[in-house]
């Protein structure tokens, strides 16, 4: 079998050095020369997290340096970091953990008692210290801004909102995320057709921020004229809700952060009741504003499910309790399922369709929409037919498909109010 192979350039000071595991140690040649590391001289290995020196390729992300030290304080280094002949910096990443597991398993098994140490450098700490101090700082100004704004009349304050947020938008790193999704999700429209789009996302954007501070305030409804002060409820909507209050549960939803996608939630807690609806949301790293925007959601909608740990044994608790539960589904995750969105795939988070399959219970979409002249609206849609495998059990991916499909239709129909400026494909 063939010597499993890693090759990096360290700096620009160093040559191109292939690494190989032989005979009981590391060895590795580059600029004409061989050297030899026993593992018996390797008296421990650090792994430090630390930042890329160079903007390239890893530029976003942090990443692991190996640092075998040997008799004499002598040390080896390997990286996922290599310089290129051409001066840019690449990411050998697949490359490099292969290689490092094989050859950690190798010092492991010839070296039962070896050392090993992980730690983050300097400027890792003192980045997540700022990090840190960054939001607690940001988190009492957004407490202070939301007292500050709670006076203002709300129509004038979400306009002025959007307005400072098209203005402050483009400067911003979501600004070119945001180009570069909407050319990918929509390839035939030019550069100057997609701009307004990302305005219309900046506007809406701020608009949602300026309406959060009076998030309590647009449950002003009037059960005998069926009408919000700012939210207009069709016919239709309002037949659909009743039939579902009527039905019971459970129910699941899912939505989007189209629009005003708090007023998904808030609709659906008016037209059942609090005790009758959970809301999964994902709590947000805002420090002290992380407990005023809690207080300000209780205000309006019914019983909130954090998305962090435990959260699977208190949706099940719901809809064991006849409840309904909604919930976001179109953010990345990570180790969800693989589905098609605008012709790519991405990642997204099964739970929906785990608990459609567990319950069997129905499956409707709910949207918010803005409308002209400072107003919004939100709509139902009825039970999804969900696929279902040889047993007929609900099919999990192929739900999840349906359910990202739907989203994307709505999306497509209004563009601009989706939150294009995350990274949904990855």
């Amino acid at each position: 079998m063939a010597a499993l192979v890693y090759s990096f350039r360290r700096n620009s000071h160093a040559p191109q050095c292939s690494y190989w595991v032989d005979a009981g140690a590391l060895c590795w040649s580059g600029g004409g020369e061989k050297h030899r590391l026993d593992f018996t001289e390797i008296q421990e290995v650090r792994l430090i997290e630390c930042y890329p020196r160079r903007r390239s390729a890893l530029s976003n992300k942090r990443i692991w340096v190996a640092q075998f030290v040997g008799s004499g304080s002598a040390t080896t280094v390997l990286s996922q970091y290599h310089l290129a002949r051409d001066g840019n910096w690449q990411d050998r990443s697949a490359d490099y953990y292969h290689f490092l597991n094989h050859l950690l398993g190798e010092l492991r098994a010839a070296n039962p008692n070896l050392v090993l140490i992980r730690r983050q450098h300097w400027q890792v700490r003192l980045g997540q210290a700022a990090r840190r101090m960054l939001i607690q700082v940001g988190g009492w100004t957004l407490v202070w801004l939301v007292k500050a704004c709670r006076p203002l009349p709300p129509v004038r304050l979400a306009v002025a909102a959007g307005a400072i947020a098209r203005f402050v938008g483009p400067w911003s790193h979501g600004h070119r995320i945001a180009q570069a999704n909407l050319a990918a999700a929509f390839p035939q429209r030019s550069a100057t057709e997609i701009e307004p789009i990302i305005s219309g996302m900046w506007d809406n954007f701020g608009r949602v921020c300026a309406e959060f501070v009076h998030i309590d305030r647009m449950l002003d409804y009037n059960s005998n004229e069926k009408s919000f002060d700012r939210i207009r409820l069709s016919r239709k909507t309002l037949e659909q809700a009743r039939r579902l209050r009527e039905a019971g549960g459970p129910r699941l939803y899912f939505t989007a952060h189209l629009a005003n996608w708090e007023l998904t939630a808030i609709v659906a807690t008016a037209v059942h009741s609090e005790s009758d609806l959970a809301v999964v949301y994902r709590p947000l790293e805002l420090g002290a504003a992380a407990n005023a925007i809690m207080i300000q959601r209780s205000k309006a909608i019914g019983t909130l499910i954090s998305s962090e740990p435990g959260a699977a044994a208190r949706i099940r608790d719901a809809l064991e309790r006849r409840m309904h539960v909604a919930m976001l589904v179109d953010e990345h995750f990570r180790d969800g399922l693989q589905v098609q969105f605008f012709g790519r795939p991405c990642w997204v988070n099964p739970t929906l369709a785990r608990f459609a399959r567990l319950f069997d219970c129905p499956v409707h979409g709910l949207r918010a929409i803005r409308l002209p002249k400072n107003q919004l609206t939100a709509e139902v849609t009825d039970a999804l037919d969900l696929p279902r495998d040889a047993d007929g059990k609900v099919n999990v991916g192929g739900t999840m498909q349906l359910v990202t499909a739907t989203v994307e239709s709505w999306i497509r129909e209004h563009p601009e109010q989706w939150i294009w400026m995350r990274r949904r494909w990855r």
